[in-house]
C-alpha cells in the first residue's frame, strides 16, 4: 500500500511544475497567486502539499484577503478521482481559523470542465466570475485628456507614512466595500511584498486614487485600481492608467489585469486600454465544514 504524506514545506518549484503539466494538459490557466506564494514567510503554514512516494501529487494554495479567504488548487492528472484534493480541502475548511472570516471563496478557471464539476459537486455556490486581461498595443484607443484633468493628474510611490496607509485603506474601504479592519489587514500583508508597490494617484497634488503593480518575470500585474467617488468620471483613472502601461512597457514587461465580470465600467475602461480577455475565473462561495 502506498504511503501518502501531507506536508506545509513549501517546495515552490514543485508546485509550478505541477502548475505546468495541469495547465498544459487541461488547456486553461490556474490562478495561484504567485506574488503572494513567493512572498510567504517561513512560519507561514496555510498552504498544503501533498506526496506519494516523495513526488507532489496536490496542492491547495489558501489566500488571505482582508477579510475573505480564496482557495485554488490542483491535482496531477495521474492521481484525479481519488480523493486527494477533497482531502486537504477538508482540512483547510474544518480550520477553526477560518471562522473569522466573512467570506470563503474556491477558485476554478472557468474552462477546466473537472474543476467546474468538483465545485458543483460541493456544498458551494457560484458567486462571481472575472476576466484575467492581457495588454495589446494595436487595440489600444485609449485617450486621456478628454476631460481636461491629464496635465494635473500624477502618480508618486506610497511612502509607507501612516497618512499614505490610512489613504490606501481608505481607497479599498470606498473602492471594494471593504470593513476597514479588513482593508487594513490587507494592506500590510501586500505592502510586505518584495516585487509589489503602491503608486498613489494625485489631483493637483491631492490623494485621489491608487494602483498596486506586482512584477515578476517580464510580467507585471495591475490589482486594487480604485479612485474616490468624487474624482470619477473626469478622466483620472485613464490617465494614471496611461502612465503605469507606459511605465510597464519601457521595462518590456507583458502587462496583466483582473477585473470582476459585474464591474462593466473598470471593464470598459480597460477594453479601451488595450486589454484583451485571456482567461476566465469562477469563484464559488462555500461555508466552513462542521467538524
Amino acid at each position: 500500500m502506498v504511503k501518502l504524506k501531507m506536508t506545509k514545506n513549501r517546495k515552490w518549484e514543485e508546485v509550478a511544475e505541477l502548475q505546468r503539466l495541469c495547465e498544459e494538459l487541461g488547456g486553461f490557466s490556474l490562478k495561484l497567486n504567485w506574488d503572494t506564494l513567493r512572498d510567504r514567510k517561513e512560519n507561514d503554514k496555510q498552504d498544503l502539499f501533498m506526496y506519494m512516494d516523495g513526488k507532489l501529487i496536490a496542492f491547495l494554495g489558501v489566500y488571505d484577503f482582508g477579510g475573505k479567504i480564496e482557495l485554488c488548487g490542483m491535482v496531477h492528472p495521474d492521481y484525479r478521482r481519488q480523493g486527494h484534493f477533497t482531502s486537504l480541502l477538508l482540512q483547510t475548511l474544518t480550520n477553526n481559523k477560518l471562522k473569522d472570516y466573512e467570506e470563503i471563496l474556491l477558485n476554478t478557471p472557468a474552462a477546466s470542465d473537472s474543476g467546474v464539476q468538483f465545485l458543483k459537486s460541493m456544498p458551494c455556490s457560484y458567486a462571481f466570475s472575472e476576466y484575467q486581461m492581457k495588454y495589446d498595443s494595436s487595440t489600444d484607443f485609449l485617450t486621456v485628456n478628454q476631460h481636461g484633468s491629464g496635465d494635473a493628474v500624477s502618480l508618486r510611490k506610497a511612502s509607507g507614512s501612516m497618512a499614505d496607509r490610512e489613504t490606501l485603506i481608505r481607497l479599498d474601504v470606498e473602492g471594494f466595500n471593504l470593513r476597514p479592519e479588513d482593508a487594513a489587514r490587507l494592506h500590510d500583508e501586500t505592502a510586505e511584498e518584495h516585487n509589489s508597490s503602491y503608486d498613489i494617484i494625485e489631483l493637483d497634488g491631492i490623494p485621489t486614487g491608487k494602483i498596486r503593480v506586482s512584477r515578476h518575470q517580464k510580467e507585471s500585474w495591475i490589482y486594487g485600481f480604485a479612485i474616490l467617488a468624487p474624482y470619477r468620471g473626469q478622466g483620472i483613472g485613464g490617465y494614471a492608467l496611461r502612465q503605469v502601461i507606459d511605465r510597464e512597457r519601457k521595462l518590456g514587461h507583458d502587462i496583466w489585469l483582473e477585473v470582476a465580470l459585474d464591474n462593466p465600467s473598470a471593464r470598459k475602461l480597460y477594453e479601451n486600454a488595450g486589454f484583451v480577455m485571456q482567461e476566465v475565473q469562477d469563484y464559488y462561495k462555500v461555508e466552513p465544514f462542521q467538524q
